[in-house]
């Protein structure tokens, strides 16, 4: 082969690659992923923020009274599972705390009825067709949950059954890392039905200075 031809393909090639990693890009750029238009986004991570923000400083927005439950079967029923496995991979169970259900449940609401699905786990309003971001999903957990020392987040969306999501979680390996991490000691899990998915779950799972040890 002339050394031209070598690279005229050469230049091929790399024209193909070039228009592989465009997309790939722009799917994990972090911009926020709405659910309306991304039917990809249904498992979603989020590990502990360095920052504690103090409650006073969370925007209304953000965070406020807990919603009474659509179904504290379900997000029971969640808990349950976790903790199954949990035990079969050895670890202790996860402690359930109102304060966390309150967080979990509170953003379960929020996505559903703002209809919104977001990987990066903050809080978002809708207005004229288009997102907002109004607030971390860190400043969140810590106003239901002050003095934390460990955080993370689970979430999903489409899943009807506390079996599903809970199996879709375990399929996942970052999901999967996040529930049977060591490091975590209480859980709550948060249920809401509505927007495009039909069902939106969360599950914060948590450490605080005076959580006990298992």
């Amino acid at each position: 082969m002339s050394f031209r031809k070598r690279r005229l393909l050469a230049g091929v090639g790399l024209l193909l690659a070039a228009l592989v990693l465009v997309p790939l890009a722009m799917r994990f750029s972090g911009r926020p992923r709405d659910a309306s238009t991304s039917p990809l986004a249904t498992l979603a991570v989020a590990d502990a923020p360095a920052a504690r923000p103090e409650r006073s400083s969370v925007p209304d927005a953000c965070a406020g009274p807990t919603p009474p439950a659509v179904n504290a079967d379900f997000e029971a029923r969640v808990v349950e599972l976790v903790n199954e496995r949990r035990g079969a991979a050895g670890l202790p169970p996860l402690k359930p705390v109102e304060q966390l259900s309150s967080s979990a449940r509170w953003f379960a609401r929020s996505m559903a009825t703002q209809d919104y699905f977001v990987e990066d786990h903050d809080t978002y309003v809708r207005a004229g067709g288009q997102l907002r971001r109004v607030c971390d999903w860190g400043d969140r957990i810590a106003w239901f949950y002050p003095g934390w020392t460990a955080l993370g987040e689970t979430i999903a969306a489409g899943s009807a059954t506390p079996q599903d999501v809970v199996e879709g979680w375990m399929q996942s390996p970052p999901h999967r890392a996040r529930i049977l991490s060591a490091s975590q000691r209480e859980a709550g899990a948060g249920y809401w039905a509505g927007g495009s998915r039909g069902h939106y779950w969360v599950l914060d799972l948590g450490r605080r200075r005076a959580s006990p040890r298992p």
